[in-house]
């Protein structure tokens, strides 16, 4: 029985190869005909055919021997090398079409191999399964797909209005002056807050139309309005010249010349930050807590009171605190952005193949903040604990020494205590990368935080002093 079955089998496939051979010879015969133009013929006068199912016949016997052969190739092998040893040589250099179903080694199953012949769509289903790159290689230089937000919403998007907490501080002289009840100083901070917001809203447009391209290559700031493209250039530079004058304006007709001053200064220190302090380590962040101090001393002009030197001293080391823990969160960012052996020195511009680092997405292009590149974790983990001590210390220092209510004050300090101990909960244990603006706004431990520093400061100033 198992004799009369092979025999069946060989006889198989001995049709199968004189069909082949013939096949090959005409095509072959077809040519040597003279060239004709077959672009607009149908694909039946080109000697092709769109029904599948004749293939499907002629080849079936070959994949039932190959379906119940258990596997063993050697059967297969020798039939192809049969066919190509009787197919003239011509015809096997001219048509690969023909040869293509016995030239393919991977193995596939019947049904796979039935795929092509069945249905010309399923070789576009399997470029669709092709392995795709990381996701972390598909950040280009090029703008990003725009979300879909209207013009206006997109400009109010770039001017950061979240960013508007950090202006709060221009009420710290209010409070301390225990000033609080009193119109006209309340009025004069308002305007102050209003006019910093717009100045700092310009600042944020400089800002970004001077890191554009560095933006671009930033997993989440591409999506930012300018960086993606919803907002034009031109737009925002009016936008950012509008915002300035603005601001000095309501800060001079509003409040005064000293504090139209301060603002104007203000604004003056972020443009310079944009331009080339942001690249200088150490410095870049002594400049973010120079523009916090300004807000306090703003604030204090306005209302006509005297700002404290240990107040002054405990928001620059808090400023501090908050810059380094940013640069952390930064760095850690940057290093996990790039591939295993790669190493994050590389040059301020920004260019390829000056420390060794390959451009693209693992190169130095993928550094979105040049001046990364010269803080180490270690270091900014030091100057985290220095600045953390000394922003507490000066901070008691301050309450026990108040011009008001001496050191009654010092009830305000387990909220302060609590929310630099969050904040570094949140930094060091949670790893949040999210901005300070975010974190401050958002988390529920910094926000009790600050609901009851304000709290306890209002009762001991206006209630118990």
């Amino acid at each position: 029985m198992a004799d009369g079955v092979d025999a069946a089998v060989d006889h198989v496939e001995a049709s199968g190869d004189q069909e082949m051979v013939n096949r090959a010879n005409a095509e072959t015969h077809r040519e040597q005909l003279p060239a004709r133009d077959d672009s607009v013929l149908p694909g039946s006068e080109r000697g092709e055919s769109s029904d599948p199912l004749p293939m499907l016949v002629e080849f079936a016997p070959i994949i039932v021997v190959k379906s119940t052969s258990n596997g063993h190739r050697p059967r297969m092998a020798a039939k192809d090398a049969r066919v190509a040893r009787k197919t003239p040589k011509r015809a096997r250099g001219s048509s690969p079409s023909l040869l293509k179903p016995f030239a393919r080694r991977r193995r596939l199953t019947p049904a796979a191999r039935l795929g092509p012949l069945l249905s010309p769509n399923l070789q576009a289903v399997e470029s669709a399964t092709e392995e795709r790159p990381a996701s972390s290689q598909l950040i280009s230089e090029a703008p990003p797909t725009p979300r879909a937000r209207s013009k206006p919403l997109a400009l109010l998007v770039a001017m950061r209005p979240g960013e508007w907490i950090k202006n709060i501080l221009v009420f710290a002289g209010l409070v301390f002056a225990k000033k609080f009840d009193q119109p006209a100083q309340v009025a004069d901070v308002i305007f102050t807050f209003i006019a910093f917001c717009a100045v700092a809203s310009a600042g944020y447009l400089f800002n970004d139309l001077s890191d554009i391209e560095h933006d671009r290559r930033h997993p989440d700031k591409r999506f930012r309005p300018i960086a993606a493209g919803e907002i034009q250039p031109s737009v925002a530079w009016a936008t950012a010249a509008l915002l300035a004058v603005i601001g000095i304006d309501f800060a001079l007709i509003g409040v005064s010349l000293e504090v139209a001053a301060l603002v104007a200064l203000y604004g003056l220190a972020t443009v310079a930050y944009s331009l080339g302090l942001k690249r200088l380590v150490i410095i870049d962040v002594m400049t973010i807590a120079s523009l916090f101090i300004l807000r306090v001393v703003a604030g204090a002009v306005a209302v006509e009171a005297h700002a404290s030197p240990y107040l002054l001293v405990c928001t620059a080391m808090l400023a501090l605190f908050l810059g380094f823990t940013k640069r952390r969160q930064e760095a850690i960012l940057e290093a996990r952005a790039l591939p295993a052996g790669s190493s994050r020195r590389a040059s301020s511009s920004g260019d390829p193949g000056e420390a060794g680092i390959p451009p693209g997405p693992a190169g130095p292009s993928s550094i979105t903040r040049p001046v990364l590149e010269h803080y180490s974790v270690p270091f900014l983990d030091q100057m985290v604990s220095m600045v953390t001590a000394a922003a507490i210390i000066s901070y008691i220092i301050y309450a026990i020494n108040s011009p008001h209510i001496g050191s009654k004050m010092l009830a305000t300090a387990p909220s302060v205590l609590y929310g630099i101990f969050r904040y570094l909960y949140l930094i060091y244990d949670r790893e949040d990368t999210r901005p300070t603006a975010t974190i401050l706004i958002e988390d529920p431990g910094m926000i009790f935080a600050g609901v009851t520093w304000v709290a306890s400061a209002l009762v001991m100033l206006y209630a118990v002093g």
